[in-house]
């Protein structure tokens, strides 16, 4: 019964959310590179457009191609629109994804995105379910009990981070979801070329998911050397393993970037945040530059609320965490590794756009639930309230 509730609610969540799709400039530009593997450029730039005025409404459309003279550019002149499409075509697994569902499905490609959006939500949903059936097996007296706590998890996929990705036609939430997974086996299953495969995965979506995955990667290695600082004894060869995987995994991001001819971060940089030119200057910004649009995004409040609300209450998790005295070194590490990555993309890319952290939000989701539930395990097998204990953890451990 509680996996009939929970996959009920993600399946009907994913059917109106998913009902029809969110139209914006990125997902123009992603529909004109699928269309390019069947067509030229030209005609991939005329056939995106069309399929947009087929959904879009009047103002919606006159919005996306007259609302500034850049979107007017992007619309009317192919040349142009195609010299901008550099910022998206490192994203070929995505794009791969959406061609094979436009063709498949034979429908207008932005309503296929949103079909992609569904699968890549209930992807993400199991991720969950996953790692919420790893954590109530320490409640093995309660079982049946136990199995009603996993839907506890569903609050990770009801938020606006993952339903409202659902009708993008961006990659957010499919890496969301490959991260999702890659962690699970690592942390959980502790099985690393699945969770490495599924890291790669996700970089093939969408390169800067090297972020979490490398920094998640090199924990153990982080952790090995701080246990080292501190004089405890700490093994580093296990810990090389890993590392070195994520070096890996930053390769095919880096080589992807270069592969496909996509403009450097610098470029994207300044482009999106400083100038918005129609043929985009390949330069870097200013030191001052890069300040001031950091400074803005981080002072201006009024923007990005669902972003910073997430981000507010990720970092308590990931306090909670690592203030807890049951909670192991380990975890400790891959927690603080969630937050770091999420701060590190914040100040590389400093759109507060809550998609962009899907899979951050799910992680450290997944992690606090494992605690909590073992914390419940440990409270019942000294004869005390489980409940009891999800409220007082710290005088749990206290009372041994």
């Amino acid at each position: 019964m509680p996996a009939l509730v929970f996959w009920g609610v993600v399946a009907a969540s994913a059917a109106f959310f998913g009902r029809e799709p969110d139209l914006n400039w990125d997902g123009i530009a992603y529909v004109a590179l699928a269309l390019e593997r069947e067509s030229g450029a030209e005609e991939a730039h005329r056939r995106s457009y069309a399929y947009l005025r087929e959904l879009a409404s009047e103002a919606r459309y006159e919005e996306l191609t007259h609302a500034t003279p850049y979107r007017e550019a992007m619309a009317t002149s192919p040349e142009a629109f195609g010299a901008n499409l550099r910022f998206y075509r490192m994203r070929q697994g995505y794009v791969g994804l959406l061609h094979g569902a436009h063709r498949f499905l034979g429908a207008n490609p932005f309503r296929a995105s949103t079909w992609i959006g569904i699968a890549a939500f209930l992807f993400l949903a199991g991720s969950v379910w996953a790692w919420s059936g790893q954590a109530v097996a320490s409640l093995r007296q309660r079982r049946e009990e136990a199995e009603w706590l996993r839907l506890g998890t569903l609050p990770l996929l009801l938020q606006p981070a993952a339903l409202g990705s659902i009708p993008l036609c961006t990659p957010d939430l499919l890496a969301g979801a490959l991260l999702g997974w890659g962690a699970y086996f690592q942390v959980v299953r502790r099985e690393l070329p699945t969770a490495a495969l599924f890291y790669v995965l996700a970089v093939l979506s969408r390169p800067d998911a090297l972020i979490l995955s490398s920094l998640f990667l090199g924990s153990p290695a982080a952790l090995a050397a701080l246990e080292r600082i501190r004089g405890d004894a700490a093994r580093f060869g296990p810990a090389l393993v890993p590392l070195f995987v994520g070096l890996g995994v930053v390769a095919v991001g880096l080589v992807s970037i270069r592969l496909w001819g996509a403009h450097g971060w610098g470029t994207v940089f300044r482009h999106t945040f400083v100038e918005n030119e129609v043929f985009p200057a390949e330069a870097a910004p200013s030191v001052g530059e890069y300040l001031r649009v950091v400074g803005t995004a981080i002072v201006f409040l009024g923007s990005g609320v669902k972003a910073r609300a997430l981000f507010c209450l990720t970092a308590l998790a990931v306090v909670y965490l690592l203030r807890h005295p049951l909670v192991s070194r380990e975890r400790r590490a891959y927690a603080t590794a969630a937050l770091a990555s999420w701060i590190a993309f914040f100040f590389l890319f400093p759109l507060p756009l809550e998609r962009f952290y899907v899979a951050h939000v799910a992680i450290v989701g997944g992690m606090l639930f494992q605690t909590l539930a073992e914390l419940v395990a440990l409270a019942m097998e000294e004869g005390r309230s489980g409940y009891w204990a999800l409220l007082r953890p710290r005088l749990v451990d206290q009372a041994r």
